[in-house]
């Protein structure tokens, strides 16, 4: 659960990444597992950690608050958009979108999908990549480049 939440996971869905590469973590919690870890985990610690990252959020001018109301005698804050926080969620737009384009130009060169977008069957996927290094078939992943004669 740790290195999922360091790699900045934010469900437990997430663990499925890492319970595919037991030669490097090991044996991974199960979902259920992971649930039961976080029902267990009390609220108050969850509150206090959520407060930590909001504050820091303030302090770097990304969040701000709107508004503040009392709630069964807690004090409720309300976050809106910095414009720091505005202007720093366009960049990660972009790059976001720049990241999705290189990766369907590399999709259509590889004749894995059509100009639409649609994929093409499994069985083409398979014979398309089938000399290629598994699991990565020709997608660059972590800085690594694995190719085949198609790729």
């Amino acid at each position: 659960m740790a290195v999922v939440i360091a790699d900045g996971g934010g469900a437990i869905s997430d663990l499925a990444v890492l319970r595919h590469q037991v030669d490097l973590f090991g044996t991974v919690a199960s979902d259920l597992n992971a649930w039961r870890l976080l029902s267990d985990t009390d609220a108050d610690v969850l509150a206090q950690a959520a407060r930590r990252d909001f504050d820091r959020l303030g302090v770097d001018g990304l969040i701000e608050v709107d508004r503040e109301d009392l709630v069964q005698a807690r004090l409720r804050r309300h976050y809106r958009l910095a414009a720091g926080g505005t202007q720093r969620l366009a960049e990660e737009a972009t790059r976001l979108q720049r990241h999705a384009n290189a990766a369907s130009i590399r999709l259509r060169r590889s004749g894995l999908t059509t100009e639409e977008g649609a994929g093409r069957p499994a069985e083409a996927w398979s014979a398309a990549t089938a000399d290629c290094s598994p699991p990565i078939r020709g997608i660059a992943f972590g800085g690594t480049r694995r190719r085949c004669s198609r790729c």
